[in-house]
């Protein structure tokens, strides 16, 4: 399937570069591109793209030429970027190869030859539900860092979780809700991920501090950080009583697009995205009393731009459709939603 990983190393702060593959004897393949992110003690705006949830039934994956055409810094790929144990299921390495191949279609390919990724997996990248515990977690992680831009940790090679600084205005705080899951401990995180969170989080001066959880903390169902109140809450209370300001709650895999309170913490959102391309969820009621928007009717995605003022940052959060159709907007004012 000719995939390769290659180190870019040398490159200049907010640049825009084209590049492409070529093999020997063959012609070269089509130009690509990305932009770098800014030195960081700049101060500079940044649009990002979020969205996840993207299953082969579904195909072809539409929604991602809006995307594209949305010009964005980078995007966002919020987990089950694959469907491993639907239609045929994967159990070996190269069966879960073949569903990535599956995905690889000429919208998700022309989105990634553009708009840089930063990609976490969820729970379908190896099989429905799973924790720390199933037995194809390390095949499926395989599978996971051979087919997407992942700088392995050198010190914990299968480490997924992870953060990115765009400039001195964003923190992106990007969680692994899956391999560290253990229902036993009441864990979601593990202690070392948990720890990291916490400290970066009160370390980093950037105005926004972006949480990336594949899956939503203020869902209360299991599956959901609702089976882990604990560590959710003890999370959230470390958020306010140090006031740290800025952080801003994104997540997807629930087939939704919400607005949504945080249990117990009602002055705390989160930002729900999605699905890209798989079937809506119809279970949940959108009159819920934690819902200040809620979203079922059509594929999804988000779009997020960032204002880091000195005086105080602006965020502006979106939801588009298929035909790239603004479907809800809320401006985020220090620390105040105004949709």
């Amino acid at each position: 399937d000719f995939t390769i990983h290659v180190e870019l190393v040398g490159l200049q702060p907010q640049t825009r570069y084209l590049y492409r593959g070529s093999l020997q004897g063959k012609s070269p393949g089509t130009p690509c591109q990305f932009v770098t992110s800014p030195e960081p003690d700049i101060l500079a705006p940044v649009t990002f793209v979020i969205g996840g949830d993207t299953r082969h039934s579904h195909l072809p994956f539409s929604i991602m030429q809006p995307m594209r055409d949305d010009h964005p810094d980078f995007f966002v790929y919020l987990g089950d970027t694959i469907y491993s144990e639907k239609e045929t299921p994967a159990h070996t390495l190269q069966e879960y190869w073949g569903k990535y191949k599956e995905n690889r279609d000429g919208f998700l390919k022309g989105l990634l030859a553009e708009i840089p990724v930063y990609v976490i997996w969820d729970d379908h990248e190896v099989d429905n539900d799973i924790d720390s515990n199933h037995k194809r977690l390390p095949t499926g992680r395989q599978a996971f860092f051979d087919f997407w831009p992942i700088r392995p940790n050198k010190q914990e090679p299968g480490r997924l979780y992870r953060s990115f600084s765009w400039g001195k205005g964003v923190d992106l705080f990007i969680l692994d809700t899956r391999q560290y899951r253990d229902p036993e401990t009441r864990t979601m995180l593990g202690e070392h991920q948990k720890q990291w969170l916490l400290k970066h989080l009160e370390a980093s001066q950037a105005a926004v501090k972006f949480i990336v959880s594949s899956v939503p903390f203020s869902d209360p169902r299991k599956d959901k950080w609702g089976e882990y109140p604990g560590e959710r809450d003890e999370i959230l209370t470390f958020i306010r009583e140090r006031s740290i300001p800025g952080v801003i709650f994104l997540a997807g895999d629930v087939h939704h697009g919400a607005v949504s309170r945080m249990p117990g913490f009602k002055d705390m959102k989160e930002f729900v995205f999605g699905p890209l391309a798989a079937p809506m969820n119809y279970k949940i009621s959108p009159s819920e009393p934690r819902f200040e928007f809620f979203y079922q009717d059509t594929p999804n995605y988000g779009k997020i731009t960032v204002h880091p003022h000195e005086a105080g940052p602006t965020v502006q959060i979106e939801w588009l459709d298929g035909q790239h159709r603004v479907i809800h907007r809320v401006i985020v004012e220090d620390g105040i939603n105004h949709s």
